[in-house]
């Protein structure tokens, strides 16, 4: 198999050829993502949601993320409304050591049971994908999903379903080998965004957890051909995989 572009390659160029007027970063951990989408789409309105406390601040209290008129939202996405438990994994605060930790937050807890410097639980409020398009104002077209949520992107696309003809592009992050207990798995991911009528278009590198980039099949069918040609230019640059067309 030879891989080539980063899955985040093609997202950027799906970005720009399907124009969607929203797009979630879900699970953020430091706004990097949504800084990326602001750039890309400036006229995009962006939600980030980072259900972790810690993090949340620093991203709120974050200049460059205040000038960038991103919406953030301190909730859990899930499969559906109310309070969930979410298990916040502590990292050391050593610089350079092991900042990673802080992005290891989930809402199941870790198989290896979690960071060395300790686990604590939160009851934090939560939100299905829908429910939150449909409160918003105006109401958007195409919304993209960047997913990095810690073995949840299942129940997080559970939650799409009453507003996935809306859904255009997904990147979100699977895993092969359970790393947090009672995780779906990526057959399971693939399966359900299928079933809801989407194209898996690209996957990324490392086998245990990676990137898979899929596409609204009927925003593809409806769309013009240049968009279907920058499509195939980005499955073509990036992986190959089956032809999914």
């Amino acid at each position: 198999m030879e891989y080539k572009l980063r899955t985040s390659f093609l997202f950027r160029l799906l970005l720009k050829a399907a124009k969607p007027d929203a797009i979630f970063d879900v699970g953020s951990m430091d706004a990097s993502e949504s800084l990326w989408f602001r750039k890309v789409l400036p006229g995009a309105r962006i939600v980030l949601f980072e259900a972790n406390p810690s993090n949340y601040r620093t991203i709120a209290d974050n200049p460059t993320v205040q000038k960038a008129a991103i919406q953030l939202e301190n909730r859990v996405v899930w499969n559906r409304g109310g309070t969930k438990t979410f298990f916040i994994e502590h990292p050391s605060h050593e610089p350079g050591v092991d900042e990673h930790i802080q992005g290891m937050s989930s809402t199941r807890p870790r198989i290896d049971r979690g960071s060395p410097y300790g686990t604590s639980e939160i009851t934090a409020e939560a939100v299905r994908i829908d429910a939150f398009v449909d409160s918003m104002q105006p109401y958007p077209h195409i919304i993209a999903l960047w997913i990095d949520v810690e073995g949840a992107a299942f129940e997080v696309l559970e939650g799409i379903a009453a507003v996935k003809d809306r859904i255009g592009i997904i990147h979100v992050e699977v895993e092969t080998v359970a790393a947090w207990s009672g995780q779906h798995l990526k057959p399971d991911i693939i399966k359900l965004l299928e079933a809801f009528g989407f194209i898996l278009l690209a996957r990324g590198r490392i086998e245990e957890q990676h990137d898979l980039v899929f596409i609204n099949r009927n925003l593809f069918d409806k769309a013009p051909r240049k968009f279907k040609l920058i499509v195939w230019l980005a499955y073509l640059l990036t992986i190959k995989i089956p032809s999914p067309f």
